[in-house]
């Protein structure tokens, strides 16, 4: 998959475009591509696609449909960071250690 999209710091719409290509795993040839022109839109968080989309299937009869495509992309959340634990008297290292060796 190709895809082009102007997105700056900000923007409220999102034009973009794109084309992808299908391949079978069983039969190594072109199967079907689809190209697209649309623009998004930012709607609290989530972007909401919609555009004019080619699709080309080379397998059978070689159909082509015109097609009006709608996408929700819905944001991932950023994972929790888990704070970090206050520090104990007892988990500070003194500045200074003495080591006493027993000998044998």
């Amino acid at each position: 998959m190709l895809q082009l999209t102007y997105a700056p710091k900000g923007a409220k719409w999102m034009p973009f475009a794109f084309h992808e290509m299908f391949f079978p795993i069983t039969k190594p040839e072109l199967a079907e591509t689809w190209t697209a022109l649309g623009v998004g839109r930012s709607v609290g968080g989530a972007r909401v696609d919609l555009a004019y989309m080619l699709r080309a299937r080379f397998s059978g009869s070689g159909e082509t449909d015109h097609v009006a495509w709608l996408a929700v992309v819905l944001p991932v959340p950023e994972p929790k960071r888990a704070r970090p634990r206050p520090a104990r008297d007892d988990d500070r290292t003194p500045e200074h250690e003495t080591h006493i060796e027993h000998g044998n």
